[in-house]
């Protein structure tokens, strides 16, 4: 998917001249519109926020640092549908902005870290999965195996050389090399499924009238289901007593599984590329408490072995 040319840079966003979001009202029709910028760092986002109205109805502006990321998200919002996710009434490409898109605001409400939240999530991603990924040209293809694990590894070891030498043995030994080649076996014999890309409880909560949804579909794209599993299993599910088990059950039974899931090298996969993943993006924006995250992953998986 080609990208267009885009304002922003893929940097944290600030204010941008108002000018911006004059020039979208203008483009796709809107009134009222201004620009949404959350007070603290961490809640701000490569992405440009907007408020407005669209004939009337409140709405949400998304202004894309990468164009195939709005692309995706509009296309996987459609195929969800307004009784998943939150609905998007317009998108299209504005010249020297980049893609945009118009959602029907909806206040959505955070799930606390309950087991029923646990279970309201595990449901909302197997509806994501049992959804007909349709046109290959929108969705990529997440590639699982020795080859994307060394460029990942790579990476890692620029910017984080010290964490690689510490946990070497978990992460170059030949019991991940293994699990590695194991995953990238279990990945050929399964058929693409619609992944969300970026699943976590952060990513869901009540919308209107308590309705269940999920969001945020921009890093979407087609895999084994476990890679959705990187980030919620070590983080919300090791976090509430009894989380993974409850999100194992809910999510089998909500798409009617009676084989083995999750796959067990795929999902060992799924959490050491997160590790590696967060390490490195924490290490690039100075961020000690994401690195955390990233070392709390790589604890977890040592003291558990192979057998996770």
């Amino acid at each position: 998917m080609a990208e267009t040319e885009s304002l922003l840079t893929g940097a944290i966003v600030d204010w941008l001249p108002p000018s911006v979001a004059d020039t979208l009202a203008r483009r796709l029709g809107l009134e009222a519109m201004g620009q949404v910028v959350p007070e603290t760092f961490k809640e701000r986002s490569r992405n440009a926020w907007f408020h407005g109205h669209h004939r009337g109805v409140r709405v949400f502006v998304k202004l894309y640092a990468h164009a195939p990321h709005g692309v995706v998200e509009q296309y996987v919002g459609r195929q969800l549908g307004a009784r998943y996710t939150t609905e998007i009434l317009l998108g299209e490409s504005v010249p020297n902005l980049g893609w945009c898109n118009v959602f029907r605001w909806e206040p959505v409400t955070p799930l606390p870290h309950t087991l029923d939240s646990v279970e309201t999530a595990a449901t909302l991603l197997a509806m994501t999965h049992r959804q007909d990924p349709g046109r290959a040209d929108v969705l990529s293809r997440r590639q699982v195996g020795e080859r994307p694990y060394q460029e990942l590894l790579a990476r890692f070891g620029r910017v984080a050389w010290d964490v690689y030498q510490e946990w070497r043995d978990l992460l170059d030994g030949r019991d991940t090399a293994s699990v590695v080649r194991e995953a990238e076996q279990a990945d050929a014999e399964t058929p693409g499924a619609l992944l969300h890309g970026d699943f976590s409880l952060r990513n869901v909560g009540s919308g209107e009238r308590g309705r269940p949804v999920v969001f945020d579909f921009e890093r979407s794209g087609l895999g084994p289901t476990e890679l959705d599993l990187r980030r919620i299993w070590d983080r919300e599910l090791a976090a509430v007593p009894g989380g993974r088990e409850t999100f194992v059950s809910a999510y089998r039974a909500a798409r009617g599984l009676t084989g083995v899931w999750p796959e067990p090298a795929l999902l060992r996969y799924a959490r050491l590329t997160c590790a590696l993943t967060t390490i490195t993006a924490a290490r690039r924006t100075d961020d000690p408490q994401f690195e955390q995250e990233g070392r709390r992953i790589l604890e977890d998986l040592r003291a558990e072995g192979t057998s996770a």
